[in-house]
């Protein structure tokens, strides 16, 4: 059983037709790879057989440059394709300096780079200290602005409130009828005896100074309030009692000058421009059950805006502050329209 793997090694088959041929005189065997080849495969017929028999047989030129460079190593094909491997490596030496000079040159920039950023970011992180630190400074010093500025206005409010105090002394004994119209040639006294038979009141000779419209430059009014200058403020104290004793008073009713006008007569004292900007005094408390806070001035509104209500007067600490001007409880429909200037302004 042994021999059959022994036979089929050494059969001849021919590597063209892949034929098995017993007779080794009919085939060819290649010095170098030792394929085998039918002479008839290769058709080589008569008298050829015999000298292909005589000299050296190779399957292909491969393998006959094989074989030569293995026989005849100086042979001029074996230095010919020795040329060329030598060219080869040399081209490929000289590509490879090429390259690492290239290199060389793209690191040494690289490098510089390297450093030039590197001094770019260290005088960047340096400039950034500075200005922080500078930010801090001028933090500090806005700082110290701001409070310097709170601190004026409050100065700046207190004194507002304080030349205000002084200018409603100056008028406290002034008061201002509003909703009559103005009428041609209208006698104000008149208009006042009308309004006094109205309120069922007399008013003693002597006890009114002054009586004039307010009128504004800037726009025409139909509805001018009417300023009294009282000699005693006890006077002007009486005549709003009669009016808070009557209630609405209509200007129908003072008489057929103003027969037809249906608007409310209001008497009010007269107020100061801070005062109509902020009068009295407001109390106010975030919910049911806080601390109530008391609104006097400008800053108070703000800090009350901007939810510090710390910063309000207490309710509890605060000294009631005497109340100069007294709310009415009803308002004129031109009380809106109605520009009163400063008693200085008055015309």
């Amino acid at each position: 059983m042994s021999s059959s793997p022994d036979k089929a090694e050494n059969a001849i088959v021919c590597t063209i037709c892949n034929r098995t041929e017993p007779n080794a005189n009919k085939v060819l065997e290649c010095m170098q790879c030792h394929q085998c080849h039918h002479f008839s495969c290769k058709k080589i017929v008569g008298n050829a057989v015999r000298k292909w028999k005589e000299k050296e047989y190779f399957c292909s030129a491969t393998c006959k440059e094989i074989q030569v460079g293995r026989t005849h190593p100086d042979s001029p094909s074996v230095m010919s394709e020795v040329r060329k491997v030598l060219d080869a490596v040399h081209n490929m030496q000289e590509e490879n300096a090429k390259t690492r000079n290239y290199l060389e040159k793209a690191i040494n920039e690289l490098e510089k780079s390297q450093e030039y950023l590197c001094s770019k970011f260290d005088k960047m992180n340096g400039d950034i200290s500075k200005l922080s630190s500078n930010q801090r400074v001028l933090k500090k010093d806005v700082d110290y602005v701001h409070e310097e500025n709170v601190s004026l206005k409050v100065a700046v409010e207190d004194l507002e409130i304080e030349v205000d105090r002084l200018k409603r002394s100056t008028i406290a004994n002034n008061a201002i009828i509003l909703g009559i119209p103005a009428l041609q040639n209208e006698q104000l006294g008149d208009i006042l005896n009308q309004i006094c038979c109205a309120l069922d009141h007399n008013l003693p000779g002597g006890a009114v100074l002054e009586l004039s419209r307010l009128r504004d430059p800037k726009k025409e009014q139909k509805y001018p309030p009417i300023r009294v200058v009282f000699a005693d403020v006890k006077y002007k104290e009486q005549l709003f009692e009669k009016k808070k004793s009557l209630g609405t008073l209509l200007t129908a009713k003072l008489g057929q000058s103003f027969h037809g006008v249906n608007t409310k007569v209001i008497i009010r004292d007269e107020m100061t421009s801070h005062g109509l900007a902020l009068d009295g005094v407001v109390l106010t408390r975030k919910c049911q059950g806080a601390k109530i806070q008391k609104v006097r001035k400008r800053s108070d509104i703000r800090n009350l805006t901007q939810g510090k209500s710390t910063q309000l007067s207490s309710f509890d600490d605060t000294p009631p502050r005497p109340r100069e001007k007294r709310p009415l409880s009803t308002s004129s429909p031109n009380a809106s329209s109605i520009v009163e200037p400063t008693p200085k302004k008055v015309m």
